[in-house]
């Protein structure tokens, strides 16, 4: 892994907590191999190997993550070490009563790993651990004792700083759910039309292409049918633009009300509106269309005094004869255009052939 202050700034936060997660792997491993060493070197043997001993656990499973991407079982692992690591350093006091200080780490180490309830979790088994080793008299395990100064100034320090940490996670918690919220937000506002509500060109084109991709996929088929309303410009003429606005907001209306939960309809641009239908045939598809053309020439705009008829023309075709978006939008424009030369307030093509829907 390459190191970049770049990378931390410019990624999502799970990348970032796999990257704090890896930094904090590599520097354990580090300070762990050079203290075990240090203590081989000044005579003390067993936590010269004990420290090296957690240290190659850390680097086994960093080992295991890059091999499997389990960020789970990894992340699980490093936190039983970690624990693992305080009941030692506390228990046997480390080299020269040092152990304690880097015991202070600790709760830091586990809400990164585990975040705030499972490392709320852990502390408190830590506590309860902590209590055992510092005021339990003759413990088999304890090779260490303390003076009670220093116990009860561990005890205060530790609280303070596990709070002080539990919070900050808190804190950082409650910020990436709000950015988490406020990209949502983001991505919604990026693929919807600020007028109608719908979807716009660019969120009904990733509609079309990942139904596209699906049906080639599973075999089934997707219709998609481009409607255009009828003398649009007349209105915004006559009317005014504001009228035009309303007759968009109408139309989107009829269009959600008209359109099952799975399908999707978007404003494809000025007053064209496209619709996707996915695992529909194109002849229910067909169906579908004139349903919504009846349903929009019997609804009307009223602007005063005066009532204002709306009508729609439209172009139909389907994955199945057209399995890639360029020649499917292309078919679907000529049947449009065909509905417009026709007369308008209709459906192109006007039967269920295959051979007259492919041409």
């Amino acid at each position: 892994m390459k190191f970049s202050w770049d990378a931390i700034f410019n990624t999502s936060y799970d990348q970032n907590s796999v990257l704090v997660t890896e930094t904090l792997c590599y520097l354990g491993i580090i300070f762990l191999s050079i203290f075990g060493i240090k203590s081989l070197y000044t005579g003390s043997e067993v936590y010269g190997f004990a420290l090296l001993g957690f240290g190659l656990s850390i680097a086994l499973s960093l080992a295991y993550y890059k091999a499997s991407g389990s960020d789970l079982i990894h992340k699980s692992f490093l936190t039983l070490s970690f624990t693992l690591l305080y009941i030692y350093l506390l228990a046997t006091g480390g080299q020269e009563n040092t152990g304690l200080l880097w015991c202070y780490a600790y709760p830091l180490l586990i809400f990164t790993f585990v975040g705030l309830k499972r490392g709320l979790a852990y502390l408190i088994f830590i506590v309860i651990c902590s209590i055992i080793i510092l005021y339990v008299p003759d413990h088999p395990l304890v090779t260490h004792s303390y003076s009670d100064n220093t116990r009860s100034r561990f005890v205060g320090s530790m609280f303070f700083i596990s709070l002080m940490s539990c919070l900050l996670e808190l804190e950082r918690e409650r910020a990436n759910a709000g950015m988490a919220k406020a990209n949502a937000t983001l991505e919604a506002y990026a693929v919807t039309d600020e007028l109608t509500g719908l979807y716009n060109r660019r969120g009904i084109n990733k509609k079309i292409d990942y139904e596209l991709q699906r049906s080639r996929r599973e075999g089934s088929e997707v219709t998609v049918i481009l409607c255009d309303v009828d003398f649009f410009k007349q209105i915004n003429d006559q009317y005014g633009h504001d009228v035009g606005d309303a007759a968009l907001k109408l139309l989107a209306t009829q269009f959600k009300n008209s359109l099952r939960a799975t399908d999707y309809a978007g404003r494809w641009g000025g007053e064209e509106f496209a619709l996707v239908l996915p695992n529909t045939p194109v002849q229910e598809g067909f169906m579908l269309a004139e349903r919504v053309r009846e349903r929009v020439a019997a609804c009307s705009l009223h602007h005063q005094d005066i009532e204002i008829r709306l009508s729609i023309s439209s172009g139909i075709s389907s994955s199945r004869y057209f399995d890639q978006y360029d020649e499917l939008i292309k078919a679907i424009d000529v049947s449009l255009y065909s509905a417009k030369k026709s007369g308008r307030n209709r459906t192109e093509p006007q039967i269920f052939g295959a051979p007259q829907l492919a041409g």
